[in-house]
């Protein structure tokens, strides 16, 4: 008898266990003295989402929110609306029972109808000469080209995955951290597939996402800025990462896209979604929120664009190139580099910029080992910010280049060009597309910038 009361006493007790949670309090508030404290005087700002990762709540009237979580350890992110810029949009709760005062400072920014953002991604930080020398140059250049923000979109690090003690995880990221800390614009990042390390103890609070989640936050969140509604999705997989896209992960994205559909909005993920598991769903959220205008990707060390129904899915190239071996560019054989974003309306538009070079040269959807036939019209870009471009040529195969020296739009980075090459004036099997742009300026140096991509043609 008494072993039963015993054991109804257990299991009776055991749902009030799994049902614990932690009520967090705070003010999300316009720090006008931008001293990080809230002080009297001090208005809250509304309708604000707090969120840590599952649940999404509303800031009220005066700044307050209130979230219960069950999350052990939870990290607690604001989705800072346009207009404001926090101080810091996350923080990490490690105190045990209900917490006060967990509060979101501000500071007002202005709006702008045009602005533009940097994506870097697959930087693989390591203790290299090549690394700290490529970095710094993506640095300077960043800094003169001064974006609105600069969102790094995983593979921080080398490789955290094989690490084995919590000091060389850690010497990793203080790398990252310090070698991107000059940096002038807002840096956001993103966790990619070699930032978890699962060879230290599983004790460790650095173990799997408990490095990233310790060093840069939540694994995804999301914020506004000048009208515009930015995603910062986890994608990633590994050999024991086995998420992509969780159904917690996707929860939290249909409730976050519900408050902002009257906004054009932009996903940013470290792996394309197609490679996620949960993929369809995904696919679902999107089609069902028209506002989403793109995804922009990385991993795969290459220049690609891949459809994801109505939207493009466009994957950047490696600031690593071949992972800094050797000074080998990407495996599309684009240079080492990074992509500027420009957003005016609620229209965007990006290139792909080459590191250290002046005018580089972007090809939108063109991919090695394509497969040509018939006429096809290709759009160029070259990057042109002194109007130096006296031209750009093409040459498939043996054949002399054709020259387009109309630019069909411009704008303060890039002109756009259009080339028609018809590859029936060519016999079927492997060929080279090449792209030329002519500086007319002697001070240049380099007058010659070319990108060759292997092509198959194969004419009927």
């Amino acid at each position: 008898m008494k072993k039963k009361i015993w054991l109804f006493l257990l299991f009776s007790w055991l749902p009030i266990y799994n049902l614990a949670h932690q009520r967090i309090e705070g003010t999300v508030f316009l720090d006008i003295n931008n001293n990080g404290l809230l002080d009297k005087g001090e208005r809250g700002i509304e309708n604000v989402p707090v969120s840590d990762g599952k649940t999404i709540v509303l800031s009220d009237s005066t700044g307050r929110y209130v979230i219960e979580t069950t999350k052990e350890k939870p990290v607690i992110f604001v989705s800072f609306p346009s207009g404001y810029f926090p101080q810091k949009f996350w923080q990490k709760i490690e105190d045990d029972g209900d917490l006060q005062n967990i509060n979101f400072p501000h500071y007002k920014i202005k709006e702008k109808s045009r602005f533009f953002i940097i994506q870097v991604s697959d930087l693989h930080i390591t203790f290299s000469d090549v690394c700290y020398e490529e970095v710094a140059e993506f640095i300077k250049e960043t800094n003169k080209l001064s974006p609105d923000f600069v969102i790094a979109t995983g593979d921080l690090v080398m490789d955290a995955n094989p690490l084995k003690s919590d000091e060389e995880v850690e010497k990793y990221y203080k790398l990252y951290i310090h070698l991107m800390k000059n940096i002038k614009s807002p840096l956001f990042n993103l966790p990619g597939n070699h930032e978890h390390p699962w060879q230290i103890s599983s004790s460790s609070p650095l173990y799997n996402k408990g490095a990233y989640k310790h060093f840069f936050g939540p694994l995804y969140y999301s914020f506004d800025y000048s009208g515009w509604h930015f995603v910062m999705l986890e994608a990633t997989i590994g050999e024991k990462v086995r998420s992509g896209f969780d159904d917690e992960e996707l929860s939290w994205l249909e409730k976050d896209l519900s408050l902002s559909k009257d906004k054009p909005t932009i996903i940013f993920t470290h792996q394309p979604p197609f490679e996620c598991q949960n993929f369809l769903r995904f696919l679902g959220i999107i089609s069902n929120n028209p506002q989403v205008k793109v995804v922009f990707s990385g991993h795969e060390h290459a220049n690609i664009y891949l459809s994801l129904g109505r939207i493009l899915n466009i994957l950047t190239g490696a600031l690593s190139g071949s992972w800094w071996r050797d000074n080998e560019p990407n495996l599309d054989g684009t240079p080492r580099g990074y992509r500027l974003i420009l957003l005016e309306g609620d229209n965007y538009t990006s290139a792909y910029k080459w590191v250290r070079e002046k005018h580089p040269i972007d090809v939108p959807f063109m991919m090695k080992q394509a497969v040509m036939k018939g006429k096809h019209t290709l759009l160029v870009n070259v990057f042109d910010m002194d109007d130096s471009i006296k031209g750009i040529a093409v040459r498939v195969g043996s054949k002399p280049p054709l020259i387009n020296l109309n630019p069909v739009s411009r704008n303060q980075f890039w002109k756009t060009y259009e080339i028609s090459i018809d590859t029936t004036l060519l016999p079927n099997g492997d060929h080279r597309l090449t792209f030329y742009a002519v500086s007319r300026k002697p001070e240049d140096g380099k007058r010659l910038w070319k990108l060759e991509y292997p092509i198959k043609v194969e004419n009927e």
